[in-house]
């Protein structure tokens, strides 16, 4: 996905988030807001798209392809990201489309109940539910709402879960999403948590102790693939295969925080690891009794 001058006076004139017809093609356009400042830079929270995007993929997930888009150099304030439309491979819905019951965090179970409702719930698709979840988990993220994942009922009849709006990553809040807890308990937890590191070493052991096999080797999988390291390397890999697009040319693409964001992904990958040490050494005392 390159974008020429044209596209660029074009997204320029976007507000919010809309849908654009560009020279590729349909793709969806969002604007990175004077109000978020107080939170992140606006490039910050376009480059953790990025990020996300590219993480997301590495994990199996479906994700939207991000582009950066900051169309006069000398206004960092006014920040786009472009990207796909998930309607180019069928029929897109939220999970608030679906009317998924609205709560201010989520169980896999609910999510699980729910789609068997519908319906429309298989293996494939609860896989990738558990994916997410250890993706919000791995990154810090607290923002997976109703409104920020969903389906895609794709062209040959295959359902595919898919993710995007992962600004919010490296944070590290308690995520959105629980193994266990939901609604207004969850909120409840998250909102009187003192210590949020002792909350989500009790969520991460909740859901390895409640695991069968299979996801349980997702998650050691997954968390043995992104080390630190990786994760650095990463973040190298977009510096140099990324640019921002601007109406004064391409500029290179410059995670301005890099070494913040590896330090803080290595705060909760040591936090991870060391829950998961404590579990595997309760499995091996379990099997020797």
């Amino acid at each position: 996905m390159d974008l020429i001058e044209e596209d660029i006076a074009k997204i320029k004139q976007m507000r919010f988030g809309q849908f654009a017809d560009l020279r590729m093609g349909k793709v969806y356009v969002k604007e990175f807001f004077v109000e978020q400042k107080n939170y992140f830079c606006h490039l910050d929270l376009a480059i953790n798209e990025v990020i996300g995007s590219k993480i997301a993929k590495e994990m199996g997930l479906m994700c939207p392809t991000y582009k950066v888009v900051m169309p006069d150099r000398e206004k960092s304030y006014k920040v786009y990201v472009v990207s796909d439309d998930l309607n180019n491979y069928g029929k897109f819905y939220t999970f608030e489309d679906l009317e998924m019951p609205f709560g201010i965090g989520m169980s896999i179970y609910e999510i699980r109940d729910f789609l068997e409702y519908k319906k429309i719930l298989n293996e494939n698709i609860f896989a990738d539910i558990i994916k997410v979840y250890i993706y919000d988990i791995l990154l810090g993220n607290r923002d997976r709402f109703h409104f920020n994942w969903g389906l895609i009922f794709m062209n040959d009849n295959k359902v595919q879960l898919a993710i995007f709006d992962n600004e919010c990553i490296l944070d590290y809040h308690l995520p959105a999403v629980s193994s266990e807890v939901s609604g207004d308990a969850w909120y409840a937890t998250k909102k009187n948590s003192r210590d949020n590191k002792a909350t989500l070493k009790e969520e991460i052991r909740q859901f390895l102790t409640e695991s069968g096999d299979e996801f349980l080797q997702m998650f050691k999988d997954t968390f043995t693939k992104f080390t630190p390291d990786y994760f650095s390397l990463i973040l190298d890999s977009i510096e140099l295969e990324e640019k921002i697009y601007t109406e004064q040319g391409e500029m290179p693409l410059i995670i301005k925080n890099k070494n913040k964001y590896v330090e803080n992904y290595k705060n909760n990958y040591d936090l991870i690891q060391g829950v998961l040490k404590e579990f595997n050494k309760g499995r091996k005392l379990q099997l020797s009794c």
